[in-house]
């Protein structure tokens, strides 16, 4: 099966802006603590960084303190680094060959210092003590540390999705081990921005990968009964795609192994396929899934499960293996959900515990997506096209935006005539959740005696599409104000695959 897959490109420069114009709190965390050390010394501590965002951060110049005596200290600054889209970054005191690290950390500096008692860390973009941006709090300074092990050597780390650091529940102590020199007995998952291990999965020659995601996992089961366990995959492309005789695999005792074969069925463009345990009248879903087998069983350890095409091609990767599953929480029945823009499915970084309610039984109270929706909230604050030289300047601005995939521009010569894409490759939404962002988009090959006509469509995570007012090209730009009546046409013009 060859498909053509959509290549989700983003403008060099807007990553570069977001760099240059630096963080906003809470988009990168404090996501591990190590303040006791590991079994080879007391004093190899160490800390992850968690860039929370779809973009790279540059780090350089940041600074984290640390609480001293009661007062705010500098405990280091960063020189320089790059923190990867979802990716980490680790600080540690001592390097992988001294230590019980496995990982060479991004950043080795004598100045890691966590205390054991009254702990505080701090995270500026820019000097604290000099107007720097206050990033991310880890701890409270009271008492002891929030969580961690000192006799058993287990960290502190932050849970999902994170929240204020300095309350004692947004941290819990380690259960899972990786990251760490064989035999070694800590609990932890120091994480870096060094090459992924040998023998993790890499993109395959057939380009494929990542085509299709494990977007969703049921693995607690509902209310109902543990045994009702789902997931779901989406389509990331613009065509649809046969499923017929893929196959998931599963991690069992040790080993992969074979879970289920999708006997057939379609996944449409930019849609989902639920596949669930039981069927909708069996369970606490309301919506009735696209495949019911009992083939569907998801661990609640040392989960991870492979997504393979007909022939055998590895699509997708969710989870790591290890220990606890990356997200969820099976006292409340909270699924496991994908941050749909990082493909890299093994990481931890990757995952999420769903804070919606979309597709469950009137009176339930589980949290979850088996419905295939995905609201798209988007504010559109302006929206120009500008003669500049020999081409046309589209910008766009977003007052807000969520869960958008990206954009497509339209053209036509006249206002009420036929209007077609131009843009080859969507144009990627950069922001998160909530963000504003502007885009812009140059239409080069045009006779510039012409009027020419463009609208723009966003696209959803799952496919829904919301077209913008026109806006007409002549001497002089012509904006769409927010307040007007063209605006509010963004919300009455949705269009649907």
């Amino acid at each position: 099966m060859r498909i053509k897959f959509l290549q989700m490109t983003l403008l060099g420069v807007m990553s570069l802006l977001h760099i240059a114009e630096g963080a906003n709190f809470g988009e990168v965390v404090i996501s591990e603590l190590m303040w006791m050390g590991d079994f080879s010394g007391t004093s190899r501590e160490w800390l992850e960084l968690n860039n929370r965002t779809a973009v790279p951060i540059d780090l350089s110049g940041w600074e984290l303190t640390r609480l001293s005596g009661g007062e705010e200290k500098l405990m280091l600054t960063i020189p320089e680094g790059i923190i990867p889209p979802r990716g980490y970054f680790l600080i540690s005191n001592n390097s992988a060959e001294d230590s019980n690290l496995a990982v060479e950390p991004d950043l080795v500096d004598t100045a890691v210092s966590l205390v054991n008692s009254k702990l505080q860390i701090r995270l500026y973009d820019g000097p604290f003590d000099a107007g720097g941006n206050l990033i991310d709090v880890a701890d409270d300074g009271v008492g002891a540390p929030a969580a961690g092990d000192k006799d058993s050597r287990k960290s502190m780390v932050r849970i999902e999705p994170p929240g204020d650091g300095t309350l004692p529940q947004q941290w819990v102590t380690a259960a899972a081990s990786v990251g760490w020199d064989e035999g070694a007995a800590e609990c932890g998952t120091p994480t870096s921005n060094a090459p992924p291990p040998v023998g993790e999965p890499e993109m395959d020659e057939s380009g494929l990968r990542g085509v299709v995601l494990l977007s969703e996992l049921m693995w607690m089961g509902d209310f109902d009964s543990s045994r009702n366990e789902w997931m779901k995959l989406w389509n990331r492309t613009d065509a649809p795609i046969d499923l017929s005789n893929w196959t998931i695999t599963s991690f069992r005792d040790g080993e992969e192994s074979l879970m289920l074969t999708i006997p057939e069925g379609m996944i449409p463009p930019l849609g989902f396929v639920l596949i669930a345990n039981s069927s909708a009248e069996d369970s606490n879903i309301a919506v009735a899934p696209d495949l019911v087998t009992t083939d569907v069983s998801l661990p609640n350890s040392r989960l991870q499960l492979k997504l393979y095409d007909s022939d055998g091609v590895l699509i997708d990767v969710a989870d790591d293996g290890s220990g606890v599953p990356a997200a969820g929480d099976n006292e409340t029945k909270r699924s496991m959900v994908r941050h749909l823009d990082v493909l890299e499915g093994q990481l931890r970084s990757a995952w999420y515990t769903s804070d919606q309610r979309e597709g469950w039984d009137v009176g339930t109270e589980e949290f979850g997506s088996p419905g295939s929706e995905i609201a798209l909230p988007v504010q559109l604050s302006g929206f120009l096209a500008i003669r500049q030289n020999n081409a046309i300047l589209l910008r766009w601005q977003t007052a807000s935006e969520v869960d958008i995939l990206g954009w497509d521009v339209y053209r036509s010569p006249a206002r009420d005539g036929e209007y077609e894409k131009i843009n080859g490759e969507i144009i990627q939404a950069t922001a998160g959740v909530g963000a504003a962002q502007q885009y812009e988009y140059i239409d080069p090959t045009q006779d510039l005696d012409q009027s020419y006509y463009y609208y723009i469509e966003s696209i959803g995570l799952n496919g829904e599409r919301e077209r913008s007012a026109v806006v007409g090209i002549t001497m002089h730009p012509t904006p769409v104000s927010p307040k007007g009546n063209r605006i509010a046409l963004w919300g009455q013009m949705k269009l649907r695959k």
